[in-house]
């Protein structure tokens, strides 16, 4: 077997050294957009929420400029060894199947070091077929089909690698009895153990209250038997069982003025035509009007108004930490297509909804924003009657 070449020394030019070296990312998108992609593959990697970088050297190969072209038009690919691939399924199955706590980290099993690849020509132009190759001691030509193309070596990670080569190789994965169908196939085995959401559990931790939720409108219950799968409590012989509703049962803020609106809801007597006849009628009903400027006075001295807080709310660590959160960026939430038809995933499945605002939905439907000063029309046609609010 040829001895393996660094994946810089391949160009379509003799002289490869006149050509420019690039950094070629394998693994190659938004983070911030597809963060819950990220996350799919760290816990499937053994790894900590975050803890992946996408600027890692493990997710970057060196290739000529020429080549890197050649990759994007998708005219070759790198796929690891076999025993390289049959590591990483056995790596994701088992991660798959255990508790969080109980994942392998990646490298145990990859450690980060320099792999052997196999060259796998896909589509090649006829004016470019002629590949040269250098071992270190001399430059020689490979030609189509190149069944002597040696192993390529690189400190590129197979993790990253089998990503790209299955974003690659899923055009051939119908070309029925070919090669290229073959690899498909095993690249997409390892892929698809990767598409399966996570437990909620590595999103947040374990003894957080229910998603979406403030805390003090949950007694506990539910966090309580989702983490013991117990009862929550005994009842007592005599005594009224534990309560388990969604109403917050501890101290809440009083209020030391009743609430005020513009136009109140009671009726109060107001001498005005009766509705019989032209008469003034000081027994009539009728919806009394305030004086705007009586209701903002109002307003503005509830403003002033103190009322004291429950002590737990003000030690409250996650309450704290919700305060500190940035706002998010005005691209990340008006990002229609990641958000409303991809949420966050490139490949699987996910129920992320954290990225969904009116404005995604403003945007698809009638194609502006609603902090824009035009307004929306609702396209001609009747209501769809199984969606009637699109």
């Amino acid at each position: 077997m040829p001895i393996p070449i660094a994946s810089s020394t391949i160009s379509f030019q003799r002289d490869f050294k006149n050509v420019p070296l690039v950094d070629y990312r394998l693994m190659d998108f938004d983070a911030g957009r597809f963060r819950r992609q990220l996350h799919h593959f760290e816990y499937y990697w053994g790894l900590q929420k975050g803890e992946a970088s996408l600027e890692s050297s493990l997710n970057h190969i060196q290739l000529r400029s020429d080549m890197a072209a050649s990759m994007d038009l998708r005219q070759w690919t790198l796929m690891p060894t076999k025993e390289t691939l049959e590591t990483v399924l056995a790596l994701s199955e088992h991660n798959r199947t255990q508790e969080g706590h109980a994942r392998r980290r990646y490298t145990e099993d990859l450690p980060e070091t320099e792999y052997e690849y196999e060259f796998v020509p896909l589509f090649t132009q006829q004016e470019q077929s002629t590949l040269y190759v250098n071992n270190g001691l001399a430059t020689r030509a490979v030609r189509a089909p190149y069944t002597r193309m040696p192993r390529i070596k690189s400190r590129a990670h197979p993790l990253f690698v089998i990503f790209r080569s299955h974003q690659i190789l899923m055009l051939f994965l119908y070309a029925t009895g070919s090669k290229e169908e073959q690899l498909a196939l095993t690249v997409s085995e390892i892929i698809y153990a990767w598409t399966e959401p996570p437990p909620p559990e590595f999103f947040v931790d374990r003894d957080l209250w229910k998603a979406h939720r403030h805390p003090l409108s949950d007694d506990g219950s539910v966090v309580h038997e989702a983490i013991y799968a117990a009862k929550t409590c005994r009842t007592r012989k005599g005594q009224p069982p534990v309560r388990k509703s969604t109403k917050a049962p501890c101290p809440q803020p009083k209020r030391r003025s009743p609430r005020h609106v513009v136009y109140e809801r009671i009726l109060r007597s107001s001498p005005t035509l009766s509705i019989a006849g032209s008469s003034n009628s000081s027994d009539d009903d009728s919806f009394y009007v305030p004086d705007p400027r009586e209701w903002i006075e109002t307003v503005n001295s509830e403003k002033n108004s103190t009322c004291d807080t429950p002590i737990d709310v003000v030690n409250d660590r996650q309450l704290a930490a919700y305060r500190k959160e940035n706002a998010r960026d005005a691209k990340n939430v008006l990002r229609l297509h990641d958000t409303h038809d991809r949420r966050g995933i490139i490949i699987g499945a996910g129920d992320d909804h954290s990225g969904y605002t009116s404005n995604d939905w403003a945007r698809y439907k009638y194609g502006t924003c609603l902090s824009s000063s035009k307004q929306p029309v609702r396209p001609a046609g009747p209501l769809d009657p199984a969606c009637p609010w699109l």
